[in-house]
């Protein structure tokens, strides 16, 4: 949004989604994950700037760590929530950071392109050079996603995956604008 605000965006198609029980206790021991609560609590709107979508878990109550759950192992962070764990440790860096000090690695690679390419197109639109890539081609995206699944642990992981993604049901296709005028 701008130099120090973000706003986080998830969009997800929605596929069939498992039994109740299985969202419930995903884990051996019919326990829940600890840390994957999904649901986020969010504070009254306001009519400031910033002042809509702000989650209740913030810095000004350290994220409503819970230091038990972390005690007993239920938690490793104590904040029982994934995207709020992300939004901890993003908020928790300060507001610009300096990264010109840090050794990247290869599992950093993806990231480093993905914000240079994002720069990039970003520059070029302000420079009246044309919009960001994918703007007239929205399909360039639809290949595009996210997911999660839980393995045998007797299948080697790679194989596993592209089981996943050999089995992945995928949107259709959206109409093009020719499809949408007839």
């Amino acid at each position: 949004m701008d130099d120090t605000h973000t706003m986080f965006v998830s969009l997800r198609w929605k596929a069939p989604r498992p039994p109740a029980a299985a969202l419930r206790s995903p884990l051996k021991t019919g326990e829940p994950l600890g840390g994957a609560r999904p649901d986020s609590v969010y504070l009254p709107n306001t009519t400031d700037w910033y002042g809509r979508w702000r989650l209740a878990a913030n810095a000004s109550n350290d994220w409503m760590i819970d230091r038990e759950a972390q005690r007993s192992n239920r938690i490793f962070c104590g904040i029982d929530n994934i995207f709020l764990q992300d939004q901890a440790v993003t908020e928790s860096m300060g507001g610009i950071t300096d990264h010109s000090f840090e050794r990247l690695g290869p599992g950093d690679l993806m990231i480093a392109r993905t914000r240079r390419r994002l720069l990039q197109a970003a520059r070029a639109f302000r420079d009246g050079k044309g919009p960001a890539p994918g703007v007239d081609d929205p399909e360039v995206f639809m290949q595009s996603r996210s997911g999660y699944f839980l393995a045998d642990p007797a299948i080697d992981w790679l194989d596993a995956f592209n089981a996943q993604v050999s089995q992945a049901t995928r949107p259709l296709a959206a109409p093009s604008s020719a499809e949408l005028e007839t």
